[in-house]
């Protein structure tokens, strides 16, 4: 996997210098969250070097930083009834922003998600499963510098299941 990942990050990036670490936040669900399958609740995590994140940190270095924002069952943008959680709930695209601009500056979103969006509570076709991917996407797209700043907005690397 790392052969194939890494050469389309760095594709992303490109070749130029900054001062500042070139910023990655890598957006999903319980992949990217490194949930631990568990017959028997509660699970656990994978430590942070085991997860996908934290292997990518390792790879590419001190020059970049690589910002884990996973969570168990996380959907593209379809609320989920079965929710434990409050506010935001596992809506991807309801706390995408805020997510995104509590971390800015931010060079870069790897968004991996769309795999909790096959639950057949949700009834989704592959069609409305890309649908939600790109308005995640468009939410990136148009975040104009978060709050009150004047960041650029992030490349986005769109991984789908």
């Amino acid at each position: 996997m790392k052969r194939v990942f890494l050469p389309l990050v760095l594709l992303v990036l490109g070749s130029s210098c900054y001062a500042e670490p070139f910023r990655i936040v890598a957006y999903g669900d319980s992949i990217t969250y490194g949930w631990v399958p568990n017959p028997n609740p509660p699970s656990t995590r994978y430590g942070s070097d085991d997860r996908w994140p934290g292997a990518l940190q390792k790879a590419l270095g001190s020059d970049y930083q690589v910002i884990e924002e996973g969570l168990d069952g996380r959907t593209t943008d379809a609320p989920d009834p079965g929710a434990t959680i409050t506010g935001a709930q596992l809506d991807g695209s309801a706390y995408l922003p805020a997510c995104l601009a509590s971390h800015l500056p931010v060079d870069l979103v790897i968004i991996m998600l769309g795999t909790n969006d096959l639950k057949p509570v949700f009834n989704r076709t592959p069609l409305r499963i890309a649908m939600g991917a790109a308005h995640l996407i468009d939410l990136v797209n148009t975040l104009n510098g978060g709050v009150g700043t004047s960041y650029k907005n992030a490349k986005v690397l769109l991984i789908c299941p």
